[in-house]
């Protein structure tokens, strides 16, 4: 005769179906869509973990010259793993645009509902803070940008700064080449006579920006400091677009990460 009480130990509770949380996860293949191809795709795969959801359901809205749309339905799934290929004809679709009116640098940002097979339903609203956290891989909100190839050519000119949250950045700046072809130099960005090189993968305009001094202090903390992280920063060359996440960091530590765009003249 066993002492055990299977209908209070945590681990029987915790395995029946009505305690399994509505949750999807993401894996993204492909991270832009090439706007100079039409064939390009946004493509990943949705996945039920505890293997208990019924339906999917995908929603899209586009931000665009800082403008932001509609969130309005795109796709759907009902069984898992779903594989989605979305094109740049999709969205346009989706959003009662023709594909000629999207521009590279437009920004698509997808929010996902699941309904697990007992009626619960779950979007970014209603989950927990460990299961919005970049490790869960949730897909419930993630995002995918229009990009083009990176010219470098293209890049250089100067840049009115239109989102700086951080609070320091100069009206305008100048960006000039970098020291390899796909790298451009941001100069006087916060601070007359500092600069910082970011390299731009030519395929996909992600841009990486290594720890660099843009300023003697911050805000009267000494050792002004910008990196980018590790969300996507991207810099378009086609339309002249810089949409960033940078890092902002003095001797004492860091203040955080800040979104960050500017739009070529």
């Amino acid at each position: 005769m066993s002492c055990e009480d299977d209908a209070k130990d945590p681990w029987t509770i915790h395995e029946e179906s009505a305690n399994l949380a509505t949750f999807v996860t993401i894996a993204k293949e492909t991270i832009v869509i090439d706007f100079t191809d039409s064939g390009s795709s946004f493509s990943f795969s949705i996945d039920a973990p505890s293997s208990n959801i019924a339906s999917y359901e995908l929603a899209v809205s586009r931000v665009s010259g800082g403008a932001a749309s509609d969130t309005l339905p795109l796709t759907s799934a009902t069984s898992f793993p779903a594989d989605f290929d979305i094109t740049a004809s999709d969205l346009a679709s989706a959003l009662g645009l023709d594909v000629a009116d999207l521009s590279a640098g437009d920004r698509f940002n997808f929010v996902g509902t699941a309904t697990s097979t007992s009626g619960d339903v779950a979007d970014i609203t209603n989950l927990n803070g460990d299961a919005v956290g970049p490790g869960q891989f949730n897909a419930f909100r993630f995002n995918t940008f229009l990009s083009c190839p990176f010219n470098q050519a293209d890049a250089i000119g100067t840049y009115e700064t239109t989102v700086d949250a951080f609070g320091l950045a100069a009206a305008t700046f100048e960006v000039t080449a970098g020291p390899d072809e796909n790298s451009v130099v941001i100069n006087d960005l916060i601070q007359p006579g500092l600069s910082m090189i970011m390299e731009v993968n030519p395929n996909t305009g992600i841009g990486a920006i290594g720890r660099t001094p843009m300023a003697d202090d911050f805000f009267g903390y000494s050792g002004g400091n910008i990196n980018t992280t590790a969300t996507p920063s991207f810099f378009f060359s086609c339309s002249g677009t810089i949409s960033a996440v940078f890092q902002y960091t003095v001797d004492l530590g860091s203040f955080g990460s800040f979104g960050f765009a500017a739009q070529k003249l």
